[in-house]
């Protein structure tokens, strides 16, 4: 944890690089995507790096046997826990910040955010991806945040959530094929509408994945 619990400085852009994008057209796509000052990382960098040999605070990360489903166990750092209104580790403020900053700048119309973690994902092998899924039958927007040089590609599949009674979790067969692929890259922060189906690509054997995921809920005019 951070050792300074106050809420941290607002992260600055850099300006004019990787502008966000409003894809419309028949593929009704809606998706932004920036890169943010290496800089303002660099608090949480150090801590993560060095574990709690560092008198500034550390990050926990727990196993999580079960993510989308048993298949893709996890390392996690939760923020903010689904259904809850209170944040439970002071890294959130840092990463909010970082997150409203984006939302402001790309002109997304955004409400509270529902859920945030820390996610550290490894190789598992077998499968061309993770499981598809959706993280909320509501409106809202994913938000990720890269946190390394790694694979393990965002995939954004075109399944759309149709009502409440879709499943959280497709399987593969049902896929009707993939709408855009990110590569994460440090720095890289993107966001799309939730209504889509997601996943991940497994990283590369000797590699992990860190990313930092808001969902935050989307107002329609």
């Amino acid at each position: 944890m951070i050792n300074d619990q106050t809420p941290y400085k607002t992260a600055e852009i850099i300006r004019d690089t990787w502008p966000g994008i409003y894809m419309k057209g028949k593929d009704q796509f809606e998706f932004y995507e920036d890169k943010i000052n290496p800089d303002k990382l660099k608090l949480f960098m150090d801590l993560y790096q060095n574990g709690p040999v560092d008198e500034r605070g550390n990050v926990n990360f727990y196993w999580c046997p079960h993510s989308t489903s048993k298949k893709f166990p996890q390392f996690s750092h939760v923020m903010l826990q689904r259904g809850q209104t209170e944040p439970i580790s002071p890294w959130f403020f840092y990463f909010s910040n970082i997150v409203q900053e984006f939302l402001i700048k790309q002109k997304i119309k955004f409400g509270q955010p529902i859920r945030a973690c820390l996610n550290l994902c490894y190789h598992i092998p077998g499968h061309e991806y993770f499981d598809p899924h959706i993280d909320y039958h509501d409106k809202h927007y994913v938000i990720i945040l890269y946190l390394n040089e790694s694979d393990g590609n965002t995939v954004i599949f075109k399944n759309e959530i149709k009502s409440k009674k879709s499943k959280s979790v497709i399987e593969y067969s049902d896929v009707i094929g993939i709408k855009h692929e990110v590569s994460p890259e440090v720095g890289k922060i993107i966001c799309f509408d939730g209504k889509h189906y997601h996943a991940l690509r497994s990283p590369s054997p000797g590699k992990v994945r860190l990313a930092c995921v808001f969902n935050v809920t989307k107002i329609t005019p």
